[in-house]
């Protein structure tokens, strides 16, 4: 059981800087740094529409489902609304750059990680007007020195910026949220990314960040440190959570990724042989791997590498 290489998608007029996902249509999203989003095939790397260009590099993409539409954010500070099929319906200037987004569905809210914090906005599903996020922030809290690169709603609201901070937020129903802990050293240096992962039923329930310091550390939904991995030579840029293999993928300035079990924090890297021909040939190759993202529902993994390229992984059972 593994992860196949099965794709490369060139893309010659700009870097990637956000993957995402249409589930509804079940099509791959890229943001560029040229400020292009783009759909494309998930199977042939075609692309299929270029649905918007912000005005400065994207920032961020999320989808959300229950309304049958995906957001990207840029560093023009707009949020744009796309329906299923890929076309704008919105757009929402909420007067700082997002460079995360979630949404707590229980709450209707979406929550923005903007320099320095947090902002809360309400969403409803308008099938009359298309406009989902109201344009007036709800909350906005500022408990970081930096920009938020993260933000993930579990059972609380987590969020970890740039300045090493991992930051736990109770969001109680009918009150203003609030902060129930923060560990202002989270990392040594800036931390760029943030997963997580809750199945009660497996006893499977952890955060995982990864930082500039070039590590990367697996936290208790509660902010205790579990693992702290340091075996990476550069900083750790992207991680992703195989469902199907149940392993996180590390970047870390090389052409493979480093593959670790979450649960007991044991690198499984030389028990896969996903990239055993590329850590042998490691000389051979001129990229390093930037972003990751397992897409669940396409069971792909795609990752963008620093020479204008995405390439993707599907899971085989065989």
């Amino acid at each position: 059981m593994a992860l196949e290489y099965y794709l490369e998608i060139k893309t010659p007029n700009s870097k990637v800087t956000v993957i995402g996902s249409n589930p509804v249509k079940r099509e791959l999203i890229l943001g560029f740094e040229d400020g292009s989003v783009q759909t494309f095939d998930h199977e042939s790397g075609e692309v299929l529409q270029h649905c918007y260009k912000h005005r400065g590099w994207v920032t961020a993409l999320c989808s959300l489902p229950e309304a049958r539409a995906f957001f990207s954010s840029g560093n023009d500070s707009t949020i744009v609304t796309y329906n299923a099929i890929g076309a704008v319906v919105d757009k929402l200037n909420i007067g700082s750059v997002a460079y995360s987004i979630c949404f707590h569905s229980r709450l209707k809210q979406v929550i923005f990680g903007i320099p320095e914090g947090i902002q809360f906005h309400t969403y409803e599903l308008n099938n009359v007007t298309g406009q989902i996020i109201h344009s007036v922030p709800l909350y906005i809290i500022c408990e970081h020195d930096d920009i938020t690169t993260g933000v993930l709603m579990l059972d609380k609201l987590y969020s970890v910026g740039f300045d090493g901070k991992l930051i736990i937020y109770d969001c109680p129903f009918g009150s203003s949220p609030s902060v129930a802990k923060k560990l202002d050293h989270a990392h040594d240096a800036g931390i760029t990314c943030l997963i997580a992962q809750k199945n009660s039923l497996e006893n499977n329930e952890w955060l995982m960040t990864g930082s500039f310091d070039k590590t990367a550390k697996v936290w208790s939904l509660d902010g205790k440190l579990i693992f702290k991995f340091i075996e990476f030579t550069q900083p750790v840029t992207g991680l992703t959570y195989v469902h199907a293999t149940k392993t996180v993928w590390i970047a870390a300035g090389n052409s493979f990724a480093h593959v670790y079990d979450p649960k007991n924090g044991e690198n499984v890297s030389s028990f896969i042989d996903t990239f055993l021909n590329v850590e042998d040939n490691e000389l051979r190759y001129s990229y390093f791997l930037l972003l990751l993202r397992y897409i669940p529902e396409l069971n792909i993994l795609i990752a963008s590498t620093n020479i204008k390229q995405c390439l993707g992984w599907r899971y085989n059972n065989t």
